[in-house]
């Protein structure tokens, strides 16, 4: 989940206004400093879905609409089944 927002953060890092940049590193760097001790990435995927300067970079990219499409559906479809199934989706 880290690795999913860290790499457009990164690729997106010097298009990003300062403030939306620190923002995002606080966003991901603060839930991995503290850790709950019996299950260290608890919670993670909650955490990240609000750095929104990710989405952003994501969204300017240059990667092909169908296949952005594909993969998001393909990921909400996979999500749906482990959460309507009762895994543990972090």
């Amino acid at each position: 989940m880290v690795l999913a927002v860290l790499v457009p953060v990164l690729t997106g890092w010097r298009w990003l206004a300062p403030s939306y940049a620190v923002y995002a590193a606080a966003s991901l760097l603060l839930p991995l400093c503290q850790p709950f001790p019996s299950r260290p990435l608890m919670s993670m995927p909650r955490f990240v879905l609000v750095v929104f300067p990710a989405l952003w970079v994501l969204a300017r990219s240059r990667l092909p609409e169908p296949l952005v499409l594909c993969f998001s559906a393909g990921s909400f479809v996979l999500l749906g089944l482990l959460f309507t199934n009762w895994f543990y989706i972090f």
